[in-house]
């Protein structure tokens, strides 16, 4: 009775997982803390993305000054040879202070590191928002390829325009997590411990309530 009430909760617990679905893939998680302003023509960069999942969408937090945003030209580049990978143009007229999605086409799946910048391509000044350079470790803003360092990291949000459940989410949860490890931890690490865990966890409480009843009799 028991086990069939666990393998229930796993159930549902599965169940709710493959319910919840979500347009995030991923964030450099860099708060939207100072301002680094773009002239008209001007562009600017975070470089070395870690791609992790994939998207079609990048989000960024932009400063207006008070008026209608300018038109910007968002571009996705390989890291490693500046080959362009995406591509979209945010149209100008979006708010002040607010975070503007750009669709960029095609869409990308996870790989290897990128760089994403953002150009003002209209007639007056934005700003985009970040924090210092400590914000995201992996990656840097820049003025470009083979340009200076800004010294800051932009705030960048990575979506996707078809939502993913949480379930189905697992596998890439357990791969960003064996980023952080020793060098004998990988994602089959925690494969491993969430088996260990729901067949663990079932099996001791057999035992407990066995021993209980061996002990009340």
């Amino acid at each position: 009775m028991l086990v069939a009430c666990v393998a229930a909760g796993v159930l549902s617990l599965a169940l709710v997982a493959g319910r919840d679905r979500r347009s995030l893939a991923f964030t450099l998680d860099v708060p939207a803390a100072d301002v680094l302003v773009v002239q008209p023509g001007q562009q600017l960069c975070q470089a070395r993305i870690d791609r992790q999942t994939g998207f079609d969408t990048v989000s960024i937090d932009y400063g207006t000054f008070g008026r209608p945003g300018p038109r910007m030209a968002i571009t996705v580049a390989d890291s490693s040879t500046g080959r362009t990978l995406a591509a979209g143009v945010l149209p100008p007229g979006y708010a002040d202070n607010h975070p503007a999605l750009t669709r960029v086409s095609p869409a990308l799946p996870a790989g290897a590191p990128i760089d994403v910048c953002a150009r003002n391509t209209g007639s007056q000044r934005v700003a985009l928002y970040g924090a210092p350079d400590w914000a995201n470790v992996t990656s840097t803003g820049t003025t470009g390829r083979h340009g200076r360092y800004l010294f800051h990291d932009i705030a960048i949000t990575f979506l996707r325009s078809h939502p993913r459940s949480v379930l189905s989410s697992v596998p890439d949860i357990f791969r960003r997590a064996a980023i952080f490890h020793p060098g004998w931890v990988g994602a089959w690490t925690f494969w491993l411990l969430l088996a260990a865990v729901m067949l663990a966890v079932p099996a001791l409480l057999v035992r407990a309530l066995g021993a209980a009843a061996r002990e009340s009799g």
